[in-house]
């Protein structure tokens, strides 16, 4: 038996905090409350683990350290390195990735790459019952944010490594529902492009973000893309925002090859020399007279934003499923973008068909976005579907054999680019998480037959290679 007690589910603007109670023990997953004081009724915890360091998971860490400063709390070295100016030192010790550690007799803990943000985890917890040796192991997996798509500065979840978990438990947050979006890299073109054709129109352009992890990606979408990489432009930043860039100028040795390769020769984020020049401002209306060329300036705090849009020409870009009421923000333009660090509509059901579990909990998303997702038929269908509320305790009676439908049929949605010489198919990346993949993918050749109007693609295998004429 799991039993799973949520004291924040990551709805209504509640942060995430979860505890498990697997055997004798009571593990504390993420602690993102709004309220610490719901900390005080808290029965000491034997672990704590942070799945990562956005606020909604991890700011009543130091309520929770000055309750039990002698819990064992562990997190990614590179969490760590992004909490540190909110923890004393040592709060937090850090935890490896994919490796099996037993913290406590019967009780082991791996860490997973979750995507989503740099240093993001998968926690997977695994409880042999020392009194029953006949019985199997009982294992649950925690998803706090998870994103399969590549950002700029993590690379997506590699279902690949989860495979061989098979959790009885599945956590998962549920953020959009199920949305389906395009293409990661094909939404940061269109914002590229869109930022592009307003700087030319003279007006610059104000975009409120989170400090940590859209600032970033946005940042280094400037540095790099091609409609801005050497361009004659200044992009300011506020306080916030400038620190976390400092922090990440450390973990370079943590972030995609391309990046670590970037960061050879310039600044990730701040440089006065090489173009865009990015630098800090202090969001004041006077350097912002009409005057001046248009600018790009990136704000996590919404406290003076009227006053700055009221100098010159300004669009407000506004992030969709944003955080926060920006509905009382007094500009003349506005303009939304979509930059999903989490998975959608169609990749979120491949994650559960992967990894099958027997108890599917959905968390992290306004009640109508879980409700329509525990609504599909692919998913009632196959698992024990659960919406926890903060407050009620979930019993998880977990069955030695436990029998699913066999998965349904995973399609992939792609794209087709015709150049002047050939045509290119594209596929999204979680593709290779299919175990038919590896054969399919054997030698890097296919074949394209025509029947009838559908065009059929499949892999040559080395054997059909060889005996070609």
């Amino acid at each position: 038996m799991v039993q799973c007690f949520f004291h924040g589910t990551g709805q209504a603007s509640d942060g995430v905090c979860v505890e498990i109670r697997m055997g004798e023990y009571r593990v504390l997953l993420d602690c993102g409350l709004r309220n610490p004081d719901m900390l005080l009724s808290l029965d000491a915890p034997d672990l704590f683990f942070c799945s990562h360091a956005h606020a909604d998971h991890s700011r009543s860490i130091l309520a929770l350290h000055q309750q039990f400063p002698d819990l064992p709390t562990y997190a990614s070295e590179v969490t760590i390195a992004l909490l540190r100016e909110g923890l004393p030192p040592n709060t937090l010790k850090p935890f490896p990735w994919d490796t099996s550690i037993e913290l406590l007799p019967n009780l082991k803990v791996q860490f997973f790459p979750a995507g989503h943000l740099p240093g993001a985890a998968i926690i997977g917890l695994t409880y042999d019952a020392p009194e029953s040796p006949e019985s199997r192991p009982e294992r649950l997996l925690y998803c706090g944010d998870v994103c399969l798509a590549n950002l700029r500065l993590a690379e997506g979840l590699n279902l690949g490594e989860l495979r061989e978990f098979s959790p009885d438990v599945l956590i998962i947050e549920g953020t959009y529902g199920v949305d389906r979006h395009p293409p990661r890299r094909q939404l940061e073109n269109q914002l590229m492009e869109l930022l592009d054709r307003t700087l030319e129109s003279g007006r610059s352009v104000l975009m409120p973000v989170p400090k940590l992890g859209l600032a970033q990606e946005v940042l280094m979408l400037l540095r790099s893309h091609h409609l801005f990489s050497g361009r004659k432009l200044v992009v300011e930043i506020d306080d916030a925002i400038a620190e976390v860039c400092n922090h990440y100028e450390t973990l370079v040795p943590s972030f995609p090859l391309a990046i670590q390769n970037f960061a050879r020769y310039q600044s990730l984020f701040l440089d006065p020399v090489v173009r865009p020049y990015i630098h800090r401002s202090n969001l004041k209306p006077v350097p912002f007279a009409t005057s001046l060329e248009p600018r790009i300036v990136l704000t996590s705090t919404i406290d003076r934003l009227n006053e700055i849009c009221k100098t010159g020409d300004w669009t407000t870009f506004l992030p969709h499923y944003r955080d926060g009421d920006l509905s009382t923000l007094d500009a003349d333009q506005a303009e939304i973008y979509l930059l999903p660090d989490h998975c959608d509509g169609s990749t979120l059901p491949q994650i559960i068909h992967t990894l099958r579990p027997q108890h599917l909990l959905l968390t992290h998303a306004p009640l109508e976005q879980l409700t329509a997702l525990a609504a599909l038929d692919e998913l009632t269908s196959r698992y024990k579907l659960h919406i926890p509320t903060p407050g009620h305790l979930l019993d998880l009676p977990i069955a030695d054999a436990f029998y699913q439908p066999a998965p349904p049929e995973t399609r992939y949605d792609g794209e087709l680019v015709q150049t002047q010489t050939e045509v290119l198919l594209s596929l999204p990346i979680e593709i290779q998480a299919d175990p038919r993949w590896k054969a399919f993918a054997d030698t890097g050749l296919i074949d394209a037959q025509w029947q009838n109007g559908t065009l059929i693609i499949r892999g040559i295998s080395q054997r059909e290679w060889l005996n070609r004429d």
